[in-house]
C-alpha cells in the first residue's frame, strides 16, 4: 500500500469515529492545540459561534480539511483565528448598518456575523462557487436568517465568466482572474478546472432589486476586486459603503485607489493582531485587509481623533 493510500484509509477511518465534536468541546475547556494541530480536528455537524454577550450564531462543519474559517471558530472563536481583527472590526460596523452587502461570501461567516448583532440588517450575499454556495444558504437557514444568498460573481459586467477552481471540498483561491489562477494553483495544474457562472455588475444588481444604499460591504473576490468595484458605476460615489476589502498586490491597491477617486474615504491596513495603519496609499500588506471608509466612520470606530 502506498503512502498516499494509507493516509486515505486513515482519513476515511478519522472522518467515521463519533461523538468527534462532543470529544473536542471538551477537550477544548482544558486545551487549545496549536493551529497547525487543529486545523486537522475536524467534525461533522453544527457549532455555536459566540459574538458577544448574548449574541451567537450556527455555523456548520464539514468532517474533512480546507474549512479554516470553521477551524478557527471552533477552537479559538470569533475575533481571534483568521481575520481577527477585520472581524472585530465588522461587528461594531455591522450593529448600525442597514444595508450589507457580501461580496465573496464563501460559507457565510461575515452575513451570519451581521445578522447575529443586527437582525434587521438586509444582507445581500454573492459566492460564485455552487458547493461553497450551498454552504453558505445552509448556514444562512441554520440560524433562520433571511439573507438574500446569490449564487452568482460580481463584475464589471452582466454575463458569464470563467471560474478557476481546483477540486478541494472548500477552495479559498477560486478565482475569475486567470493570471493569479497560475499562480496560486500552480501545484494543481493537472486537476485545476473551469466553469461557467452567472456574473452581475453591482450597479444592474442594485437597480434590479431598488437598493436606495449600501452602508457596509466587503470585498473578498481573489484578485478581481477592481471589477467589482468598477461595476458599481455611479453608486460607489452616491452610497460611499464602508469596505473591508482584500489586496494582494500594489498594483491591485494602486487600481482600487484609482477607482475610488472622489469618494470621501481614509484607508487603513489592518494588522490581524488589533491595530490599524492610516496608509495615504492602498499598498499590499502582510495581512492584505483593508478597510476603507469615511472620515466619521473611522471617529465613530476610535480610529480617528474628533
Amino acid at each position: 500500500m502506498t503512502q498516499i493510500n494509507k493516509n486515505s484509509v486513515l482519513k476515511t477511518i478519522y472522518q467515521h469515529i463519533p461523538f468527534k465534536r462532543q470529544l473536542f468541546e471538551l477537550i477544548r475547556t482544558v486545551y487549545i492545540p496549536s493551529k497547525s494541530v487543529y486545523r486537522h480536528l475536524f467534525f461533522d455537524g453544527k457549532f455555536k459561534v459566540k459574538v458577544e454577550n448574548d449574541k451567537f450564531f450556527y455555523i456548520n462543519h464539514y468532517n474533512t480539511h480546507g474549512f479554516i474559517i470553521e477551524d478557527g471558530l471552533f477552537w479559538v472563536g470569533l475575533g481571534v483565528g483568521r481575520e481577527g481583527y477585520s472581524l472585530r472590526l465588522w461587528t461594531q460596523l455591522s450593529k448600525t448598518s442597514k444595508v450589507v452587502f457580501d461580496v465573496g461570501a464563501n460559507t457565510g461567516m461575515y452575513s451570519l456575523l451581521t445578522k447575529s448583532v443586527n437582525p434587521k440588517a438586509e444582507v445581500f450575499g454573492f459566492e460564485p462557487v455552487k458547493r461553497t454556495h450551498e454552504k453558505y444558504v445552509a448556514n444562512c437557514k441554520l440560524n433562520n436568517y433571511d439573507v438574500k444568498a446569490e449564487w452568482m460573481a460580481v463584475s464589471d459586467f452582466t454575463g458569464e465568466l470563467t471560474l478557476y477552481d481546483i477540486p478541494e471540498a472548500n477552495n479559498y483561491s477560486a478565482t475569475l482572474n486567470k493570471d493569479f489562477s497560475d499562480v496560486r494553483h500552480a501545484t494543481h495544474k493537472d486537476t485545476r478546472f473551469e466553469a461557467k457562472v452567472k456574473a452581475t455588475t453591482l450597479k444592474d444588481y442594485i437597480e434590479a432589486n431598488n437598493i436606495s444604499n449600501i452602508d457596509l460591504m466587503k470585498v473578498d473576490v481573489e484578485m478581481h476586486e477592481p471589477e467589482a468595484l468598477r461595476g458599481m458605476g455611479e453608486y460607489l460615489q452616491k452610497f460611499q459603503p464602508t469596505l473591508l476589502i482584500e489586496i494582494f498586490t500594489d498594483a491591485l491597491g494602486k487600481q482600487v485607489q484609482e477607482i475610488l477617486k472622489g469618494c470621501d474615504y481614509l484607508f487603513y491596513s489592518i494588522d490581524e493582531d488589533g491595530t490599524t495603519t492610516l496608509q495615504e496609499s492602498i499598498i499590499a500588506t502582510d495581512e492584505s485587509n483593508y478597510l476603507i471608509c469615511r472620515p466619521e466612520i473611522a471617529k465613530n470606530l476610535g480610529l480617528l481623533k474628533a
